[in-house]
C-alpha cells in the first residue's frame, strides 16, 4: 500500500474482516508508518520496506500540495510524478524486501491501486493472484465502459451531465490517460524488473486484477457502468465516534444553530502556513460565526 492514512485504514479494515474468516494478513509497510499505527492503537503483521521509508508517500503528498497551494500547479504534478516514479523503482529495486516477500509464500496479494504500477508488477513477479484496492476505478483500462460523454475522468469535478465544452474536454483528458497507463514511468515494467517472465505490457497486468475494490459509493458521486468484477464499497476507513475533547464539546454544546464541519480529506495533512494564515484572516472577518480549525495536531479556536 502507497504509505499515507487514507490507503491504509481502508486496507485494515478489510484485513479485520477477512481475519474474522480465520485468514492471516501481513502488510508491507514503512517503519514510519508501523509506528504511527501502533500509536495510533493498530495491531497489524508487518514486513518493513526500508524503500517505502526513502520515498514516503505522505511525503510526496505533502510537497505536491504545498507546491499547489502557492499556485504552481505544472509544477506541482511534475514534482508529484518525480517522487511517485522514484518511489515505484525504489521499491521494485529492494531486493531484501523481494526476498522476504517471496519466503512468506503468500496465496493472494491486494495491491494498492493508485498512485503507481509498482505494487502490481511486485504480485507479477511473486506469481501471486492479486485484487486491487483504491479510492477510483479507471475506465481507460477495464474497458467497461469508456464513453467520456457521460463518464467524468478523475480529478475532473465533471458531472454525468456535462456540457458540450465539457465533455470536448473530457474526451481529450481520456485520450492522455490512455497514454498514460503506465504512470509513473513510460518503459515496460515487467521487462525490468520481471525479465524471467514474458513481457507483458503495464496495461495488462492491471487487468490481470481479481477483483477490483472500490472505496467510494455512487450516492456521493453520479451513477455510471462498472464491470462485474468491481465492487463498490464506500466508507471502508469509517470507524466509531470517540468522545470530544472538552474544549471541542463545549463548543458544538454552545452552538445553537448547529455546526458545519468541513473535510479537505487526510491529503492535508497539514496546510501551508500561509495558506493557514489567509484562512484564519478571512475567518475572523465573520462575525456571528466561530470557526474550529484543525491542521495535523495543531487546532486553532477561532
Amino acid at each position: 500500500m502507497a504509505q499515507s492514512k487514507s490507503h491504509m485504514l481502508p486496507m485494515i479494515a478489510i484485513s479485520k474482516e477477512l481475519e474474522k474468516l480465520n485468514h492471516s494478513v501481513t502488510f508491507a509497510v514503512a517503519s514510519r508508518m508501523k509506528t504511527d499505527l501502533i500509536n495510533d492503537g493498530f495491531n497489524i503483521s508487518t514486513i518493513i520496506a526500508k524503500s517505502l521509508d526513502q520515498f514516503y508517500f505522505e511525503d510526496i503528498i505533502r510537497e505536491m500540495v504545498e507546491t499547489m497551494m502557492s499556485g504552481a500547479r505544472i509544477r506541482a504534478l511534475t514534482e508529484w510524478l518525480k517522487g511517485t516514479n522514484a518511489l515505484c523503482h525504489g521499491y521494485l529495486n529492494d531486493t531484501v524486501h523481494v526476498q522476504e516477500l517471496a519466503a512468506h509464500h503468500f496465496d493472494y496479494a491486494i495491491v494498492d491501486y493508485a498512485p503507481t504500477l509498482c505494487f502490481s508488477i511486485m504480485a507479477y513477479k511473486l506469481n501471486l493472484p492479486f485484487i486491487s484496492l483504491g479510492a477510483f476505478i479507471d475506465p481507460s483500462v477495464n474497458r467497461v465502459p469508456l464513453n467520456p460523454s457521460f463518464m467524468p475522468t478523475l480529478f475532473s469535478s465533471f458531472t454525468d451531465r456535462m456540457t458540450c465544452r465539457e465533455r470536448i474536454i473530457n474526451t481529450v483528458r481520456y485520450l492522455i490517460l490512455l497514454l498514460l497507463p503506465s504512470v509513473p514511468s513510460f518503459e515496460n515494467l515487467s521487462e525490468r524488473y520481471v525479465p524471467e517472465k514474458q513481457s507483458v505490457s503495464n496495461e495488462k497486468i492491471k487487468q490481470m486484477s481479481l477483483m477490483y475494490i472500490a472505496d467510494n459509493d455512487m450516492l456521493l458521486e453520479c451513477p455510471h457502468s462498472v464491470p462485474s468484477n468491481v465492487i463498490m464499497c464506500g466508507g471502508l476507513a469509517a470507524a466509531p465516534p470517540i468522545q470530544l475533547p472538552d474544549k471541542l464539546n463545549d463548543f458544538v454544546e454552545n452552538s445553537s444553530d448547529g455546526i458545519v464541519v468541513v473535510s479537505f480529506g487526510s491529503i492535508i495533512k497539514t496546510l501551508p502556513s500561509e495558506t493557514l494564515s489567509k484562512m484564519l484572516e478571512a475567518f475572523n472577518m465573520v462575525t456571528n460565526l466561530n470557526f474550529v480549525v484543525a491542521t495535523g495536531k495543531e487546532v486553532k479556536y477561532v
